[in-house]
């Protein structure tokens, strides 16, 4: 029985404690800063063929903008990549550094990744990829394998470039970066996120 009380003592010093700790964060003007998120459905994008929308239970919104397999037979003579891309204009109320999440759902190997660029006209020079990993069938979100992005506040421009088909795109999302947190810390997301109104005609 005394051992019992003993530890509910250790137990209710250590709750005091954490309780007072608190407070002295409070008091001095800590807080826990929340990461802006900006995020857009991929069918709000201006879209051009042979990307087409189509409903999709499992996405956030019920519609994903799919490319079927073998669409990409050949190149049009002269062009660089296949035909097909989807662009969205949108606004950051605030700059800082941000980390770019595309979710979707790959079909297999050979259809798991997509251009992109951001304020730059689409060329081999300017191009980054989305993608390139090993979880197929089912929707997961998957991050650019590059630095955080600087982003100025004001308007920007994404555009997803086909790359290969067999692809289905549900939603983008620009994390911002917390230098103030470890990056294994940062903001991850994992099922759908809810638009912000941040795209712009």
């Amino acid at each position: 029985m005394k051992k019992q009380k003993s530890s509910m003592n250790v137990i209710a010093g250590l709750a005091l404690g954490l309780v007072a700790y608190s407070a002295q964060v409070c008091a001095a003007g800590f807080s826990f800063k929340i990461a802006q998120k900006i995020v857009f459905e991929i069918e709000e994008g201006k879209i051009s063929k042979p990307f087409k929308i189509v409903e999709e239970s499992k996405a956030s919104g019920g519609k994903v903008v799919y490319l079927k397999e073998k669409s990409n037979k050949i190149k049009k003579p002269g062009k660089e990549f296949y035909e097909g891309t989807i662009e969205f204009k949108f606004n950051v109320s605030k700059e800082a550094k941000y980390v770019v999440w595309l979710r979707k759902l790959w079909m297999d190997g050979c259809g798991n990744s997509i251009y992109m660029t951001i304020d730059k006209p689409v060329s081999k020079d300017s191009v980054l990829v989305l993608g390139e990993d090993g979880t197929y069938d089912k929707f997961t979100w998957v991050k650019l394998n590059s630095d955080p992005l600087l982003l100025k506040k004001g308007a920007h421009t994404i555009v997803l470039q086909n790359r290969e088909d067999g692809i289905k795109l549900d939603q983008i999302a620009l994390i911002e970066f917390e230098k103030d947190r470890p990056k294994d810390d940062q903001y991850v997301p994992v099922t759908d996120e809810k638009p912000t109104k941040s795209l712009v005609n």
